[in-house]
């Protein structure tokens, strides 16, 4: 049936013989083949959507560039079963390459408030903070985005305001800065709370480095500890899953299933196990600990993937409280990244995410406790989420 589907585009006359067609059929083929719920796809349906996009698009253009179906691919796969699928052109891909590469601030901005500053920055040295709010950001006498990429290392000038004064610093951009503002941090809020932001799970060796944090916030003796997963959208599963290994007794913590295979991922030691038929993986953080103090998480609607799995997990594992706002929704399922012969790529659902029963998993965190997330509030030396959390591990 598949190979009838796509072959039959090529059928259609000239209109569909063209650049676009041929990006067209592949991805018909990829979804029908691949997507982990493609059975509850109607093929037909999808196949009679694409043929009306190419006529709209190229009419009977033999020479039809695929540039001209890229928006509607994008907002096609937006409909699929899932909320983890994604469709990304050359340039998109490009454009991510660039910015993972580029110079920065290293500054984390939330609707003009300071959320984050990277600790090997200018602006790190020069006592930028948290909360700070940016006025004013110029470059060659021009308005530019203070959390903007840049092309090299040209100073920025950045007008502050803190408690209601102002002040102008000469801010300079450096490579490697973005992937520092990833990098998970500790310190203790009291003597009886530890805080823990995981800012990201993309970064390779995040699950070492949170083991390393808990060890030196075990010496401390907290009665208690934040997670804070607000903005992070996910990353490496094994990362999220190696840092689970802290807090969740050893035994089987999920499963990925896909249309072939069903893999089963279990804590083992401060390590992970992945079973998938008679192959077994084990993955382990070099120093591994085990956290046994109430914690509580925070979550957004950024928080997102592999940080809502982690959520989920927590919430069912160690019964932890959630506070903040419902995540993203992109927990049921993982996307893998598919190459189309253009250079665009479809980030396709592959596999969905489930417990170990064989339950699947909610598609986003719902919190226990509803607190808005409020990024100006930093400006007043507040963070309500933050405060409502403390106010939990009090009682």
């Amino acid at each position: 049936m598949l190979r009838f589907l796509v072959s039959t585009i090529f059928a259609l006359g000239s209109a569909f013989a063209s650049p676009a067609s041929a990006i067209v059929g592949q991805y018909l083929e990829f979804v029908t083949k691949y997507h982990v719920d493609a059975d509850s796809i109607n093929a037909t349906a999808l196949k009679t959507r694409l043929e009306a996009m190419l006529m709209q698009r190229c009419g009977k253009d033999a020479s039809c560039p695929t540039t001209a179906v890229y928006d509607d691919l994008k907002a096609l796969t937006k409909t699929l079963p899932d909320a983890s699928s994604s469709f990304l052109s050359p340039l998109d891909l490009k454009q991510l390459i660039a910015s993972a590469q580029s110079h920065s601030l290293g500054v984390e901005m939330r609707g003009g408030i300071v959320y984050r500053v990277a600790a090997d920055s200018s602006a790190a040295k020069l006592g930028v903070k948290r909360g700070d709010r940016i006025v004013l950001a110029t470059r060659d006498g021009a308005m530019i985005n203070p959390g903007a990429a840049f092309s090299d290392a040209k100073p920025v000038t950045v007008r502050l305001e803190r408690d209601g004064k102002q002040l102008e610093l000469n801010l300079t951009p450096a490579l490697g800065l973005q992937a520092g503002l990833l990098i998970p941090e500790a310190n203790l809020l009291s003597a009886s709370t530890a805080y823990l932001r995981i800012p990201s799970f993309r970064v390779p060796g995040t699950a070492t480095r949170v083991h390393s944090l808990l060890s030196s916030l075990q010496s401390r003796n907290p009665k208690g500890l934040v997670i804070d997963l607000r903005f992070n959208t996910g990353g490496y599963l094994e990362e999220a899953l190696l840092t689970l290994s802290a807090f969740l007794a050893d035994g089987a913590v999920m499963q990925l299933q896909s249309r072939s295979a069903t893999s089963t991922y279990s804590l083992r030691a401060g390590g992970v196990e992945t079973i998938v038929g008679e192959t077994v993986k084990r993955s382990n953080v070099s120093f591994a600990v085990k956290w046994s103090t109430r914690t509580v998480i925070l979550v957004n609607p950024s928080t997102s993937s592999a940080s809502e799995i982690f959520a989920l997990s927590m919430k069912r594992g160690s019964n932890s409280s959630v506070i903040g706002e419902t995540s993203a929704g992109r927990a049921r399922y993982a996307a893998l990244p598919l190459k189309l012969s253009d250079g665009s790529e479809l980030r396709l659902a592959v596999t969905r995410n489930a417990y170990p029963n064989g339950e699947p998993m909610p598609p986003s965190v719902a919190p226990t406790e509803l607190v808005k997330d409020d990024p100006s509030a930093l400006a007043k030396g507040a963070d309500p989420v933050l405060e409502a959390a403390l106010k939990l591990l009090e009682k």
